[in-house]
């Protein structure tokens, strides 16, 4: 066999095949394009459960809001009378940084109708502070209808529910005209025999929201508030 002949012989046998050279060239490069792509598919992954957690909260804190402006707005201060005369109900206004009482219309989980006791209050909890809604079908009589309604509970005329949790921090603020004063001002607590105050507010923190959600702050008018001067 000629020198020409055996040439083209060993051209035609590396042709039909790769070397070990660049099978190890190629193996390398496809590692590293999967490690790329897993690593995409993780942040992708990561990034759509953090925008997925944070549409969850601020679902959340929309429901909580609309509930509170509901009670809130809806807040009255009843007459209680006897034997001809006004009898003094048991608190059915209590303003303070921490806790806030008043009667309203049946919350949306009662069953029962009528008036109901409400109570807000920022208490600690397992996982931060929290703020508690509790109700209880409003009786005169009773010098505290909310008194027992402990952990989240719940029957045909009252119950109690976690309506946020984790929270940094929160207070509620009231607005209105102390008896005789001529200016209205905010106040950290409030006594319902001044009547209701023109505006509630609460604002709230959160220790670890996902995606810096922020609550924003809810300032809610009763209705039945005394006094329309303009603020």
């Amino acid at each position: 066999m000629s020198h020409r002949v055996r040439a083209r012989a060993r051209a035609h046998v590396r042709g039909g095949g790769f070397t070990l050279i660049e099978l190890l060239v190629a193996l390398t490069l496809l590692g590293l394009l999967s490690v790329g792509l897993f690593g995409g598919l993780r942040f992708g992954t990561r990034a759509w459960e953090v925008g997925d957690a944070r549409a969850t909260a601020l679902a959340e804190i929309e429901a909580v809001q609309g509930l509170l402006r509901r009670q809130i707005a809806q807040a009255m201060s009843p007459t209680v009378r006897g034997g001809g005369r006004s009898l003094s109900p048991s608190s059915t206004f209590e303003g303070e940084a921490e806790r806030l009482r008043f009667v309203s219309l049946v919350p949306a989980r009662a069953v029962v109708g009528g008036l109901y006791q409400i109570e807000l209050a920022i208490v600690d909890g397992p996982r931060g502070r929290r703020l508690d809604f509790v109700w209880r079908l409003y009786r005169p009589d009773e010098p505290d209808p909310l008194e027992g309604l402990d952990g989240e509970t719940e029957t045909a005329t009252g119950g109690r529910r976690v309506l946020l949790e984790g929270l940094e921090g929160a207070e509620f603020a009231y607005y209105g005209l102390e008896d005789g004063a001529r200016v209205a001002r905010w106040h950290d607590t409030w006594d319902g025999r001044m009547g209701l105050p023109r505006l509630i507010a609460l604002k709230a923190t959160f220790e670890d929201a996902p995606g810096g959600l922020a609550w924003p702050e809810l300032v809610v008018h009763p209705r039945l508030a005394r006094g329309e001067e303009p603020f």
